[in-house]
């Protein structure tokens, strides 16, 4: 990759904190992504001049959502969801191209930052 070029991870909130659900695996590869973009951070953006972010987004409708008993994502969304919605693909998209573009050339970051940047409080779910 060339210098000023873009990487833009995509990890989860879940690789932060914890819904209280049987989600080790994934949980787990979301928190690799954000180590992956942390390390590259470290040696590519000063370096090689390469920006990398993870954005590491909330609940969003989804196949896994779905399979949630009825309820439950109401329910963190209400207690946990600081904007009291669940994601929507096109703040994900909006966030992503911002971050792969020329007017977040100084941005870098191993993450969205805390989940509570990410839209999520980070309590535990009960």
């Amino acid at each position: 990759m060339r210098p000023g070029s873009s990487i833009v991870n995509i990890g989860s909130v879940l690789g932060e904190t914890t819904a209280g659900l049987p989600q080790a695996a994934y949980s787990a590869s979301k928190a690799a992504v954000t180590g992956l973009t942390r390390d590259l951070v470290q040696q590519w953006t000063g370096r090689r001049g390469i920006r990398v972010n993870c954005l590491e987004p909330g609940f969003f409708a989804s196949e896994m959502t779905e399979q949630y008993k009825p309820g439950y994502l109401e329910r963190m969304v209400e207690s946990r969801v600081v904007m009291d919605r669940i994601g929507d693909p096109a703040d994900l998209v909006a966030a992503a191209v911002f971050l792969a573009g020329d007017a977040a050339s100084l941005w870098w970051a191993a993450s969205s930052g805390p989940p509570q940047a990410a839209g999520t409080a980070p309590t535990s779910p009960g």
